[in-house]
């Protein structure tokens, strides 16, 4: 098996380039026109987990072209979760999911258009990605199936919290990474690199971790490879990733010097010094210098030492309470945590129960899975490995490799009948998940809590010009 090898396309169609970019930005456009439709329904999103809240304080800031603000004077006393206060005024946060709110704010005068932004261009990467990876038409069947059950109503948008960007991130840099190996061209490489910018600015941690084994795959294939010439591959792939990837990382050390005083500082990790006791990963030290913050502020940092999903699990004595086995833990619940929040049950079961075939015949699924593993068993020694937007740089990996499930079981049907009956099975399946997951609240447990019912009708009030009845 040619390694490789150059994929057949089976729709005469998409043999021709403008009508692959049609299809691209039809995607786009549907992924952003329906949250949007479902908003104007049900509501436009009100920010609810603290997090919510300082992205919110990044899309001002950006929106009104601004790298930080000075640091009010009196701080202490406008103090809030997830902001940093001194050198400067920001959220803590990479600054890629606030850019995308100012955009929204800016262009359309609110900053959830951002988020939906933010959806059309994940639908977009995952077809464009797909297309690479895989046949055309199971390519759009993998993109809609994702625009329903994802991006439409799901807290990834219809929040502010995160997931779409680094999900595009993701998608970008996989499809980049693998048209390079039938073609040595400057436009895969720029989107491969825009890729890993996305995702080093919304996701730093996951999203290196998900470029490493397909960056290391590629620079020893570039090395060993001798059917282009070493021009060609200084010309298409070294120097336009070398070249834009300095710019970035030139953008990203002048963002950190403005926030931090330091290009070399990231404002998340000054933050975390300043207020988290509790250290990133379980091989640190317990930080005993993080005393920022009024006695509320204090009580939550000091209080958030592990993810609650564990807490809950390790108070009813169903597991050993140590601190080595936190991994093991967390890598179990990784690996099962995303597919089931991407699709139902059932269809995460297809995904498992296909999974050793899709492996067994390709060797290219072999490289994503792996890429997978390797996020999953790095992720699982951080403390907080909870939430599924953590997850989001792998999550076109994850559709990708549900896809090729779906496509051997499809391909391996003989008969028309068996196919027909195949398909028929899928399509059943895709629809009941569809509804499945529309008929649950899908967001995570902290967002369905009522700890910020007062901050929404404030927020509520504020904007219709009325006064707030504290008494309800």
């Amino acid at each position: 098996m040619n390694f490789v090898s150059k994929q057949t396309v089976e729709i005469p169609f998409f043999k021709s380039r403008p009508k692959v970019c049609f299809v691209v930005t039809a995607f786009f456009a549907v992924g952003f026109i329906l949250p949007l439709i479902y908003a104007l329904l049900a509501g436009f999103p009100v920010p609810h987990v603290q997090d919510e809240l300082s992205y919110t304080v990044a899309a001002d800031t950006y929106a009104h072209f601004r790298v930080t603000n000075p640091t009010p004077a009196n701080f202490e006393s406008f103090e809030t979760p997830h902001v940093l206060m001194e050198p400067s005024y920001i959220s803590k946060y990479p600054p890629m999911q606030g850019i995308f709110m100012a955009v929204g704010q800016v262009v359309f005068g609110h900053q959830a258009y951002g988020i939906w932004l933010s959806c059309g261009l994940f639908a977009a990467a995952l077809f464009w990605m797909l297309f690479a990876w895989t046949k055309p038409t199971w390519a759009m069947i993998g993109t809609v199936q994702m625009i329903i059950l994802l991006g439409v109503n799901s807290y990834w948008s219809q929040s502010y919290w995160g997931g779409m960007i680094a999900a595009a991130g993701g998608a970008l840099f996989l499809g980049g990474f693998r048209r390079l190996f039938n073609r040595l061209d400057i436009g895969s490489t720029v989107w491969m690199t825009l890729g890993g910018i996305i995702l080093v600015n919304s996701r730093p941690f996951e999203g290196t971790l998900l470029m490493v084994i397909p960056t290391l795959f590629l620079l020893v294939w570039l090395i060993r490879d001798g059917g282009n010439p070493w021009a060609s591959k200084l010309k298409g792939v070294v120097l336009p990733g070398l070249l834009l990837g300095s710019v970035a990382l030139g953008a990203m050390s002048y963002q950190f010097y403005r926030v931090t005083g330091s290009p070399f500082k990231m404002p998340y990790s000054v933050h975390h010094a300043q207020y988290y006791p509790t250290p990133l990963f379980i091989f640190q030290p317990i930080n005993h210098e993080a005393t920022r913050g009024n006695s509320r502020i204090r009580r939550m940092y000091d209080n958030y030492t592990s993810p609650p999903i564990l807490d809950n699990l390790l108070k009813q004595g169903w597991l050993p309470d140590t601190i080595y086995l936190s991994p093991v833990y967390g890598f179990a619940y990784l690996l099962f945590a995303l597919p089931l929040f991407l699709f139902s049950p059932l269809l995460a079961l297809l995904l498992y129960v296909s999974l050793p075939m899709v492996l067994r015949r390709s060797r290219w699924m072999l490289l994503i899975a792996a890429s997978v593993l390797f996020v999953f068993v790095c992720m699982s020694f951080a403390i907080w490995w909870d939430q599924y937007h953590y997850m989001a740089p792998v999550t076109s990996c994850i559709i990708l490799l549900f896809v090729e499930g779906c496509r051997q079981f499809y391909s391996s049907s003989r008969k028309v009948r068996d196919r027909k009956l195949v398909a028929t099975c899928l399509i059943v399946l895709i629809i009941g998940s569809t509804i499945f997951l529309q008929s649950i609240n899908h967001k995570p447990e902290v967002m369905k809590e009522d700890f910020s019912a007062e901050r929404v009708l404030l927020m509520n009030s504020l904007s219709e010009g009325r006064s707030v009845n504290r008494s309800k």
